[in-house]
């Protein structure tokens, strides 16, 4: 029941949806657990406009409690806003481009009101070639990252990012492309970067993707990002689609160049369906019309099949490596990282190697 609920939350101001949120005020047990999906997916910001509007009827109680969980996702997106600013103006020091990914730069942008997209973390996206000094302009800030590069110079040749945990403890990814695996190698970096979207918190400026490349930088987070998209990655892919109009054309051309189109696809009629949303974007004729061949569901599937994650998505991702070269350099960190890599996992490479080969042999079985 309370998936349904969920879902009709992140619907909440959707036209065209056929969600329904109640029409009385919810068990005390019913409540409980709906609030606290909300909080997980980072609904928090669209219950409580549904709550406040007397869209969703609520007792005195839950009132206040949906109030107080919207005010808890606000404090922390101020504080992460900060953040945000802060690592923008030290990475212009230093010269380094970037693009706001996701969160502040939906809610600014797509949303009616920022306070409606609550967020958790800063995502970062930067070029390949200023990664690494990135990474220590982030350190300097205080960033602790969560996890070494299996050898140096790979995370900018190779990887999707890395993470850190800064001292205001809020979380920073730093992207060099959207996703790891075969389908980030094959997104055209140049595209990404060719155009951009300026915003502004208070009075700086920062710059973000352009509206069709941040639609699909938002489907192959959907799509490859987790098992279970978050029904709030959903939602910012319909927001986009029903608000801004995006130019269908521009955005398929991107996504089959890049060979991400069964992801693209895959996104939007999951978007579609889980919040019930009939469209008549082109978009959405293309993506319900698209058919994905039989290697292309396997690749999906090392994204979206719990426990299969990295191992198969390393190993295919060698195919996707241009050049023999940066294959062998790829595939020396892979199987031979450095003792620092393998450490804080692993008792040994053979461990490490043993886990893999089991997790792959899984996925393939699956098959």
């Amino acid at each position: 029941m309370t998936a349904d609920l969920e879902a009709a939350v992140a619907a909440h101001g959707l036209r065209g949806t056929s969600h329904v949120l109640p029409d009385a005020p919810l068990d005390a047990e019913t409540w409980a657990a709906l609030l606290a999906d909300v909080r997980s997916d980072r609904l928090v910001g669209l219950l409580g406009d549904a709550v406040a509007t007397e869209a969703f009827p609520t007792t005195a109680q839950q009132y206040e409690d949906a109030g107080e969980a919207h005010l808890e996702a606000m404090d922390l997106a101020v504080r992460l806003e900060q953040v945000l600013v802060d690592l923008a103006d030290r990475l212009a020091q230093e010269d380094v481009p970037v693009r706001v990914l996701k969160g502040p730069a939906i809610a600014h942008r797509f949303y009616p009101d920022p306070s409606l997209r609550a967020f958790g973390d800063i995502d970062l996206l930067v070029p390949s070639e200023h990664f690494d000094r990135a990474v220590r302009v982030v350190a300097v800030a205080g960033g602790n990252r969560q996890h070494p590069q299996p050898r140096p110079g790979f995370d900018r040749r190779f990887s999707k990012g890395t993470s850190f945990f800064m001292d205001s403890a809020v979380e920073v990814d730093l992207h060099r492309t959207f996703v790891s695996g075969p389908f980030g190698l094959t997104i055209d970096l140049d595209d990404v970067w060719r155009e951009s979207w300026q915003f502004a918190l208070g009075d700086v400026a920062l710059q973000a993707l352009d509206l069709e490349t941040c639609l699909l930088n938002l489907c192959y987070h959907a799509a490859l990002g987790d098992a279970v998209p978050r029904l709030i990655s959903l939602r910012d892919i319909v927001q986009i689609i029903e608000s801004d109009d995006p130019d269908a054309a521009r955005v398929v051309a991107l996504a089959q160049r890049w060979g991400g189109g069964a992801v693209v696809a895959r996104a939007v009629t999951t978007a579609l369906r889980e919040l019930r949303v009939e469209s008549s974007h082109p978009l959405a004729a293309w993506a319900g019309a698209y058919r994905t061949d039989r290697r292309t569901e396997r690749l999906l599937a090392m994204y979206t099949r719990p426990g299969n994650a990295y191992p198969g998505q390393a190993l295919a991702a060698v195919r996707s490596i241009p050049g023999l070269p940066a294959k062998a350099s790829y595939l020396r960190a892979i199987v031979w990282p450095d003792r620092s890599y393998v450490s804080p996992r692993y008792r040994s490479r053979l461990e490490r190697w043993g886990r893999a080969l089991r997790t792959i042999g899984r996925l393939y079985r699956q098959d």
